[in-house]
């Protein structure tokens, strides 16, 4: 069965891997689909360019043909035809079949492209060519009869205009005549009279003066054929222009393949993805996301080297915290043995045992057993939260008890004796057992620090006192060490869960940067300065606990709020 069941699991792995790289492969070929459509259509476009060149390389040869046929004989001109359909026949020798030229733009083969465009730019040059030279023979030969044509127009219209002009100069001679007649007086007027002179004088002005309207008719008439003459050599001039029209060229399926090119390219996952790339700026969002990632990603580090350089210097040299006990400290805790898994601890005259549940290893048979609810009930919440309820009061003199941690392996205890007037401050957390006189409880007073830069830059803002005389059950991951202050001793924090009162509690900067920096050590320890008292040390304040180091998340807030009132 075992052997099915890893055979059917290395199957639907390999399935599994096999489905992917199927759609690997299919993102990987849409992608590049899009890549090589945008390339040949690029190519393509630069093909057409080059073309386009060569177009009017070939539009100016086309001008300068027409320049030099321009004036020509009609013999030159039939010379000329010639040559030119002897050329045009040639190229189009040269031509390859349309299969071969279609295989050639789909191949997008720049050079094989360039070559037919331009094979085919030079026979539409050459046919271009012979259609104008086949206009200048016939226009040429138009304007030789039209020559004749014009030359007889204008003998025409000159022998008019010279009669209409002699025969107004000999009209208005007449009306002078007559004119000189009329002004004279006397005995001339009397005798031009008798003679007949007057009479004479107008009829000759008659006569000179009645043809003159014609012939101005005659000569206007012979200038609009003269004109009519002119405009027919005009159309004859402009019939034997070459065209002006733009050289046409055989790109037709090249222009085709370039719009199917880039229709597929534009239509592509490609070009789709970078589209809505450029829509979105997310070249933009993506230099933005960079900043942000290396801000984020620098922000702890900054905040260290202000914290290192700034905040623990000025938190040093803040004011030590001292918790004062009224009436100083009657007498000074005595040292502690070593801390082991297990201690027994045996009750003397009118003494009673508070101790955890889960501390309580064994107990002997006749000692009196009740259930205590609190601690301590004048701090209902500190008990309850510090877990220093639901305890077990044995009772008895000669009663020993076995104190030992009964679900954490990595737990050991000691006992601290307080003395009679004497205090620490300790974190309830750390007691696993009292010994304390029957009617008279431990007294428990709480301390606040609310305007200590020191608590709140160690989160502990409320100390609790334990005054004696009582013996307390230490307890601590992986052992618990009582040793006296000295000239001052310098702690992580956490492990440090108690102290004698009077002593001065400060903050200290961690010892060395880089370790600080790369985020392995705090930047503050707990810092007791030098006096006559005992430090209650925790090993390994994180032996025994899930995970390696401070909990995440809603218990890390717990955690951090009974830091803050001191449990």
């Amino acid at each position: 069965m075992q052997i099915v069941k890893l055979v059917i699991g290395w199957i639907a792995r390999h399935f599994v891997l096999w489905v992917l790289l199927i759609g690997a492969l299919l993102v990987w070929n849409a992608w590049q689909v899009g890549a090589e459509q945008e390339l040949r259509a690029a190519k393509l476009e630069e093909t057409l360019a080059a073309i386009e060149v060569q177009r009017d390389a070939g539009e100016e040869a086309l001008q300068q043909a027409e320049a030099d046929a321009r004036g020509r004989s009609v013999e030159v001109l039939e010379a000329m035809l010639a040559d030119a359909k002897a050329e045009r026949a040639a190229l189009v020798s040269k031509r390859r079949s349309d299969l071969r030229r279609r295989a050639s733009i789909a191949l997008a083969d720049s050079d094989a492209i360039i070559a037919d465009q331009t094979l085919e730019l030079e026979i539409a040059v050459a046919t271009r060519k012979i259609a104008g030279l086949e206009r200048s023979i016939a226009a040429t030969e138009a304007q030789i009869d039209r020559a004749a044509m014009m030359t007889a127009a204008i003998k025409a219209w000159r022998d008019a205009d010279t009669k209409w002009r002699n025969a107004v100069r000999a009209c208005d001679a007449a009306k002078t005549a007559v004119e000189q007649y009329e002004a004279r007086r006397g005995l001339g007027r009397i005798f031009g009279s008798i003679t007949g002179e007057g009479r004479r004088l107008r009829a000759y002005r008659d006569d000179q003066c009645s043809g003159v309207a014609a012939l101005a008719a005659r000569s206007e008439r012979v200038k609009e054929i003269l004109d009519e003459t002119r405009k027919g050599g005009a159309a004859v001039a402009r019939a034997g222009a070459w065209s002006e029209d733009r050289l046409e060229s055989a790109d037709t399926m090249l222009r085709e393949a370039v719009a199917r090119e880039r229709e597929g390219a534009e239509g592509s996952a490609r070009a789709q993805i970078r589209k809505k790339w450029a829509d979105w700026g997310m070249t933009a969002i993506l230099w933005q996301a960079f900043i942000a990632l290396l801000l984020i990603i620098a922000m702890p580090y900054l905040i260290r080297l202000l914290f290192w350089f700034v905040l623990a210097p000025m938190a040093e040299r803040r004011p030590s915290i001292r918790i004062a006990v009224p009436g100083g400290i009657g007498a000074p805790m005595p040292p502690a043995g070593a801390s082991r898994t297990s201690i027994a601890v045996q009750l003397g005259a009118g003494e009673e045992l508070l101790v955890r549940q889960d501390y309580l290893q064994s107990s002997s048979v006749s000692g009196a057993k009740e259930t205590q609810w609190m601690l301590d009930v004048k701090h209902p919440l500190s008990s309850l939260a510090s877990g220093l309820w639901f305890l077990t009061r044995i009772r008895g003199v000669g009663e020993v008890t076995t104190i030992s941690a009964v679900h954490d392996p990595f737990a050991e205890v000691t006992e601290v004796t307080l003395p009679e007037g004497g205090a620490a401050v300790l974190h309830p957390r750390a007691l696993a057992a009292v010994v304390q006189k029957q009617g008279h409880p431990m007294r428990i007073t709480s301390h606040w620090r609310l305007f200590s830069l020191n608590a709140w830059l160690t989160m502990q803002l409320r100390f609790l006192v334990f005054h004696g005389p009582a013996r307390l059950v230490i307890k601590g991951g992986r052992g618990v060490r009582v040793e006296p202050a000295g000239a001052g001793r310098i702690f992580g924090q956490d492990q440090l869960v108690g102290f004698s009162a009077e002593l001065d509690y400060s903050v200290a900067r961690t010892e060395t940067f880089w370790p600080y920096f790369l985020g392995r050590e705090q930047l503050l320890k707990d810092r007791v300065l030098d006096g006559e008292g005992m430090l209650i040390v925790e090993e390994a304040p994180m032996a025994g606990r899930k995970g390696a180091g401070a909990r995440g998340g809603l218990e890390g807030a717990m955690d951090a709020a009974l830091k803050a009132v001191g449990l």
